[in-house]
Parts: C-alpha cells; structure tokens; sequence
C-alpha cells in the first residue's frame, strides 16, 4: 500500500529517484488523496497510476482499496503512454506504461502486477504472462533508446517465458547484471524466501548503472530495488541528410 509513504519513498534515497510500484492500494478516491499527500509533505514527487484499485466494501468514506494497482512515482516529469493491453486487462490495475523526462531524455518504462493467488497453476501463470506480453509488445519491441520493465510477478525465473525473449535482445535483470559485473550473490525479494520481483534494463541503460542495492526497510513482504545511475547524457547527434 501506498498511502502514508509518501515521505518514506522521498527519503530512500539521497538522489533524485523514480519508482515502479505495485500493489498501491489505491481507488480512484485514494489516488487523489495520496497525490495531496506528495504535495503537503513537500516531496517534489510526481506519480501516475493505472486502473484504480477496487474499494474494500461499498461505503462511500472508503479509502482502502483491494490488493492491486500500479503506478510510478519521480521526482522527474512523468506522462502515462498508450499502452497495448485489452481493456479488459487494463482495468485490472495490475499493468501501467509510462516515460520519465530525464535530462532531457524520455525513458520509457513498464510495469506490471502479477497474479498471487493459485500462481502455481497454469492458468494464473498465463493469465500474467498475457500482462508480460503487453511489456513485450509496448516497452521491449514498441520503443527505442532507454527503456525499464519491473515488477512483483509472484513468479520465479523459470516461469517467466517473456523473459527468455528480453534477455535475447540484451536486456539485463538488475540482479543479473550486479552478479556478472561485480560478482554479487543473488538475493531474495519475496519475503525473503524467493525472487519473484524483477527489474529489467535495455540495453542502453546498462552502461549507466554504478551500483544495485536490495532495500528491507520500507516494505515488510517485499525488497525495494534500487538502481543507481551514472548522469544520463543527452540525446545522442543524430547525423541528417537534408534533401
């Protein structure tokens, strides 16, 4: 849940910082409560979010929403891109694409919220790899330049096929990618037991990144992920022909 942690994510980290979230919590009525909440604790973070969460019950004073929804919190501009889900998907709260304005570069990033409960059966791990192909379709193929898919898919490795696609278009897992470069062991990121939260980067975002971390400290079930990055640089010249 997100409401009431607006301050926590500011302080994560001493640096300008974006963030994938799942499992928010937030209905349509929390969403702008929780937005006011960035605002009068004076984080200077901005947030969009996907499909509102579902009330706990039918009160009309009802905050709480049930276990879904997606966003992405910054201290960066934010805007949310088509996306290539159904509709039917989408309004489940559990898929979000959108591009951050970093030094003057668009990063465009994914997310999505994978289904928990009967995660062992097929059916439920098709039901999220249907999500994942959005990521594929939108973020992986569907985009250019420095690209980001994350998220808790409550699935281990061996069950993610879109995956397998990522990585042989030289995407890196963050925690792959601080094992081949600086040999540190894996960690858990699911209640300490299991991996089932992944963050992906494109192959032009590798060459940034100076250090992966795994955080406890702000959600109890699950590790926050951080990723630090070298500046981003601007847009790379273009050479152009003008006829």
């Amino acid at each position: 849940g997100l409401m009431g942690k607006g301050a926590t994510l500011a302080a994560l980290t001493q640096h300008s910082a974006t963030y994938a979230v799942q499992e928010t919590h937030l209905t349509a009525q929390g969403i702008g409560r929780f937005k006011k909440e960035l605002t009068w604790q004076k984080t200077n973070l901005n947030m969009t979010h996907g499909a509102p969460a579902p009330p706990k019950n039918q009160s009309q004073k009802t905050l709480g929403g049930k276990h879904t929804g997606v966003a992405f919190v910054s201290h960066y501009p934010l805007r949310n891109l088509v996306h290539h889900w159904s509709d039917e998907d989408y309004s489940t709260g559990r898929c979000l694409a959108t591009a951050a304005y970093i030094n003057q570069r668009w990063v465009t990033m994914g997310t999505v919220y994978g289904f928990s409960e009967g995660a062992h059966s097929v059916e439920v791990q098709q039901h999220t790899d249907k999500l994942l192909q959005g990521l594929t379709s939108r973020v992986v193929h569907g985009a250019t330049d420095l690209r980001m898919v994350s998220g808790d898919w409550n699935l281990e490795r061996g069950n993610i096929p879109q995956a397998d696609q990522w990585e042989a278009h030289g995407w890196l897992e963050a925690q792959q990618l601080a094992y081949l470069k600086w040999q540190k062991p894996y960690q858990c990121t699911c209640k300490k037991s299991t991996i089932k939260d992944y963050l992906y980067l494109s192959p032009e975002m590798i060459p940034f990144v100076t250090d992966v971390q795994l955080n406890w400290t702000t959600f109890p079930d699950h590790a926050v992920i951080l990723v630090t990055l070298s500046d981003i640089d601007r847009p790379p010249i273009v050479p152009m022909w003008r006829k």
